[in-house]
C-alpha cells in the first residue's frame, strides 16, 4: 500500500474518533456487570489512549506552525556601534510543514528615532519582497513591491515579506538571514533587547554587541509571562564577556507567549 493510501486511511479512521469514544463508553457500560469488563478495559483503553495521543500531536503540530512552517530556532543579534548607529540581525531556522512555502514574514520593533536603512536578506534563494503597511486600526491595508525609502520607526512594529526562491517543500529546512541598519539621531534607543515568542521552537539565542568605548557596568536578563504582562521577572542565564564585548542569553525550548529580555546599564 502506498504512503498516500495509508494517509487517506488514517484520515478516514480519525473521522470516526468521536463515534469510537461513544461506542467505547457504551461497551463499558454494558459490560460493567460482566466478567469480560476488565478484559475489554485492558484491551481498548491503551488503544484509545494511543489514538488520542496521535490526534493531540497533530493538533499541537498545527498550532506550532506559522504561514505553513515550523520555527526550529532563532538567533537575534543587536549590535550597538555607538549611541547613534545600530544593526539588527536574525538567523531564523524554519521547516516547511506544507508545500509549497514561498514567503516568510519578519517583524521587529525599535525604540530609537531615526532612519531605517533598507533591510538586507542574505540567505540562499531569499530576497526582500515587500513591506506590510498598517492603518491606525492595525489592519494590513496595502502590500506593495519593496522600494528603498527613508522610513522612521519611532517605536512602531514593522513587517516584511521575504520571498523564497525556489520554494520550500514539506520537510525542507532553511535559515532566514536578515539584517537591518538603524541610525538613532536623538540617541533615544532603550538599553534592552527583547524577543516575544509567538511560536514554539527548540532554541532561542539573544546577543548584544557593545562598543568597546562604552561597555555597560551591569548586564541582566528577565522574562515577562503572558498572564502577568506588567511584571518583569529576573532570570539567570545571561553571559557577558567584557573582553569580547558580547552579552548572550540562550533559552532551550522557550515558552510560547513569553517575552525574554537582555537589559543593561
Amino acid at each position: 500500500m502506498s504512503l498516500k493510501k495509508v494517509h487517506k486511511l488514517v484520515e478516514a479512521v480519525n473521522d470516526y474518533y468521536a463515534f469510537s469514544l461513544l461506542a467505547y463508553a457504551a461497551v463499558l457500560y454494558v459490560a460493567s456487570h460482566h466478567h469480560a469488563f476488565f478484559w475489554i478495559l485492558g484491551f481498548l483503553t491503551p488503544f484509545l489512549a494511543g489514538w488520542t495521543g496521535y490526534l493531540l500531536k497533530s493538533y499541537l503540530d498545527n498550532r506550532s506552525q506559522q504561514h505553513g512552517v515550523r520555527m526550529l530556532s532563532d538567533v537575534m543579534t543587536y549590535e550597538i556601534k555607538d549611541k547613534h548607529s545600530y544593526t539588527l540581525r536574525y538567523a531564523t531556522k524554519i521547516k516547511a510543514m506544507t508545500s509549497p512555502v514561498m514567503i516568510y514574514p519578519k517583524a521587529y520593533q525599535w525604540t530609537g528615532q531615526g532612519k531605517e536603512y533598507p533591510p538586507k536578506v542574505t540567505g540562499k534563494g531569499q530576497q526582500l519582497l515587500s513591506p506590510i503597511e498598517h492603518s491606525k486600526k492595525d489592519v494590513a491595508i496595502k502590500i506593495s513591491p519593496y522600494e528603498s525609502t527613508n522610513l522612521t520607526t519611532e517605536g512602531d512594529w514593522h513587517y516584511w515579506f521575504i520571498a523564497l526562491n525556489p520554494p520550500l517543500y514539506k520537510g525542507d529546512t532553511t535559515v532566514i538571514k536578515y539584517s537591518q541598519e538603524f541610525f538613532d539621531k536623538k540617541g533615544q534607543a532603550k538599553p534592552y533587547l527583547y524577543y516575544f515568542v509567538r511560536r514554539s521552537m527548540e532554541r532561542l539565542e539573544l546577543n548584544v554587541k557593545f562598543p568597546s568605548n562604552d561597555l555597560p557596568t551591569k548586564v541582566g536578563s528577565s522574562f515577562i509571562k503572558p498572564s502577568d504582562p506588567h511584571h518583569q521577572q529576573r532570570m539567570e542565564g545571561v553571559k557577558f564577556d567584557p573582553e569580547k564585548q558580547w552579552a548572550t542569553l540562550v533559552i532551550h525550548k522557550p515558552k510560547r507567549g513569553y517575552c525574554y529580555i537582555i537589559h543593561w546599564q
